[in-house]
Parts: C-alpha cells; sequence; structure tokens
C-alpha cells in the first residue's frame, strides 16, 4: 500500500516506481513502471509485484513544471527513507526546485517484503 501524506502543489509532485525483471500490477493491469502524480491518482494506492527472476524495485520522486516537463535527480532533489515499521518505508522528498527541502513530498508504502 501507498500512501501520500503531504505534497507540494507546485510543482506537481510524483512517485515513480520501477521493476526491473517483475511486473506492477496496479488496477488489473500489468507495467513495469508507473508515476503516481498527485493530482490524478488516489491518496492511497494498491499495487502488488511479481517477480521474474532476479528483481529490482526502484522508487524515486519525480516533479512536474509548468510545461509538463518530467523531472528527477537534478537540483536539490533527494530523499530521506527510514524504516517505520516492519515492512514499512516512509519517504521524505525533496524536488530539484529551490533549497533543499524533504517536506516537499511525503509519503509511506507498506507491505514490502525485505523493508
Amino acid at each position: 500500500m501507498i500512501t501520500r501524506l503531504s505534497s507540494l502543489r507546485k510543482p506537481e509532485q510524483g512517485i515513480r516506481i520501477k521493476v526491473e525483471k517483475g511486473d506492477i500490477h496496479l488496477d488489473g493491469n500489468k507495467y513495469n513502471e508507473i508515476v503516481l502524480w498527485t493530482d490524478n491518482s488516489p491518496d492511497s494506492v494498491e499495487i502488488t509485484l511479481t517477480s521474474k527472476g532476479k528483481s529490482q524495485l526502484k522508487i524515486w520522486n519525480v516533479w512536474r513544471v509548468d510545461d509538463g516537463l518530467v523531472n528527477a535527480w537534478v537540483g536539490n532533489a533527494g530523499m530521506i527513507i527510514n524504516e517505520i515499521a516492519d515492512q514499512s518505508l516512509a519517504f521524505q522528498c525533496s524536488d530539484g526546485v529551490g533549497a533543499v527541502d524533504f517536506t516537499n513530498f511525503i509519503f509511506v508504502i507498506r507491505g514490502l517484503d525485505g523493508a
């Protein structure tokens, strides 16, 4: 379960999730990569992951500026990740706009094996 706790509205914030050698199951569909934007996804989303061998899960924050360009890994972008409970992680994200601010986007992922 992915639960968004807080986020800026400008720039629009998102969670990019990618599975190498596996699938993300969401609403009856399979993907290898998704973006959950704050403006068009619910505050809580249930996904299931399946592996096709030795899989790797990647999660990072993204943001969209006024021209629609998706940004990640530039400027002052970064994440603080804390284990908060068994199989649960809290993500505090700084988008790359302006000064570092790890309150730009905060979300929790629960039910991760090995978290």
